[in-house]
């Protein structure tokens, strides 16, 4: 036992960083918290002598440290109560490593919950806090109550859109609290004690010897355990309920130049438009077998507008051509101010503009960047952000381009979207929009 706590412990410690998700959620990196209580039930029950050489060393050492003998009186067991105390007070208020929960940080609450458990129920804390009737009561239904604040809490931040009001999160405690009572005595209390269920075993018979391996609502519970896991699987790996699912309708995979082909029915033809090799992250030439071309130069901000432009211009029988770096100033010069994350095609900035001019197909050209985004940017001042694009301007006029700069989207200091309510009509008091 002491073994698969140890093992389920360092498995914690391994996937705290790269897999922190994973760590969180999977069992084989959280037993060891529900073994540190194992170990000490084992302990007393079939070690209880280790058990008191540990209580009677305390009580001999712990008087002789001052601080311990003023607040504790050396009583080893009131020791344990007040740290185990302390130790869950700093889990709740304190920063443990969140980011990469459990992870060391998870060892304060366990080691506390452990102390106190220790403690007995004569220990100061155990006998005048948490025998108080009422948290006797949270305590009953403090495992539904767990399962359900997280239904509760995640449908309803989805539903939201985000932060919740503080009215709104207590009345959702206050269902979760209300279902958990009933999931106690409908659901829990019924298989731990109901009396049909008692002297149902399973028994393993291994030659002569017959052991009773688990009962039935045992085994019950992790078939239905597995079952709910093998489907939470199966819905991952579809991405059923994933973003792209509910925005897109479909999982596209293959990237942007996919997703505009299988979404709006665009084929690339840069190939035989312009060669194998792209000057841009995305270059995607829409044929229509026209001498008419209009060209979309830019960031992400141009390829949001490239899908219904091509099909606009396809509906009148004009190609569409793009060229779109996302996160990146398509300038011209615009590869002299590189953004941190991005670089692979800022040399061919000045291609693409070469090539754009000396297309005679090229009537006209849509500027869209991402403009108060870069004019923000500390690799990126605005006075120079403005003098990139007065140039490029210039350039492509000056061959005979009609040069067209795409107004940027309006920046607020607020969401617009805390200002729409997404709940149903009757759920409107929970979730009001913002006015």
């Amino acid at each position: 036992f002491g073994g698969l706590f140890i093992a389920s412990f360092i498995f914690n410690l391994a996937m705290r960083t790269e897999h922190a998700a994973f760590n969180f959620y999977f069992p084989a990196t959280r037993f060891w918290e529900l073994f540190a209580g194992g170990l000490l039930a084992l302990k007393v029950k079939n070690h209880g002598d280790v058990l008191a050489k540990i209580e009677k060393w305390g009580d001999h050492i712990l008087p002789k440290i001052p601080l311990i003998k003023k607040v504790c009186g050396g009583d080893f067991h009131k020791f344990l109560s007040l740290t185990g105390a302390v130790l869950l007070a700093v889990a709740v208020f304190v920063s443990l490593g969140r980011k990469t929960y459990p992870g060391f940080g998870a060892l304060v609450p366990v080691i506390g919950a452990t102390f106190l458990i220790w403690a007995g129920a004569n220990a100061p804390v155990n006998r005048l806090i948490l025998s108080n009737k009422i948290l006797v009561w949270i305590g009953l239904i403090s495992y539904p109550l767990y399962l359900w604040h997280w239904v509760f809490l995640s449908f309803g931040r989805i539903v939201n859109g985000g932060e919740m009001p503080v009215a709104t999160r207590f009345i959702l405690l206050g269902l979760a609290a209300a279902f958990s009572v009933i999931t106690y005595f409908a659901i829990e209390k019924p298989i731990r004690f109901g009396k049909k269920w008692r002297n149902i075993k399973l028994v393993l018979t291994w030659r002569s010897y017959r052991q009773p391996l688990f009962d039935v609502k045992t085994f019950g519970l992790l078939v239905v355990m597995l079952a709910v896991g093998v489907v939470g699987y199966f819905v991952a790996e579809k991405k059923e309920l994933s973003a792209e699912k509910v925005i897109a309708g479909r999982t596209i995979d293959g990237g942007w130049s996919e997703w505009a082909r299988e979404k709006y029915g665009l084929q690339n033809s840069w190939e035989k438009y312009g060669g194998e090799k792209r000057l841009a992250a995305d270059s995607f030439f829409v044929d229509c077998n026209s001498e008419k071309t209009v060209a979309l130069v830019g960031d992400s901000h141009a390829q949001q507008y490239f899908p219904a432009m091509a099909r606009e211009n396809r509906e009148n029988g004009v190609n569409t051509l793009l060229f779109a770096e996302g996160g990146a100033p398509l300038m011209l010069g615009g590869e002299q101010y590189p953004p941190p994350t991005r670089g692979a095609y800022l040399s061919n900035f000045k291609m693409i503009f070469d090539f754009l001019a000396t297309r005679q197909d090229v009537r006209k050209v849509f500027l869209s960047i991402y403009q108060t985004a870069y004019a923000r940017q500390e690799w990126m001042p605005p006075d120079i952000f403005k003098q990139l694009l007065q140039n490029t301007v210039d350039f492509l006029t000056a061959a005979g381009k009609e040069v067209y700069v795409v107004m940027d989207n309006p920046n607020f200091d607020f969401n617009p979207v805390d200002y729409l309510s997404r709940a149903p009509a009757w759920l409107s008091f929970l979730f009001p929009a913002r006015k």
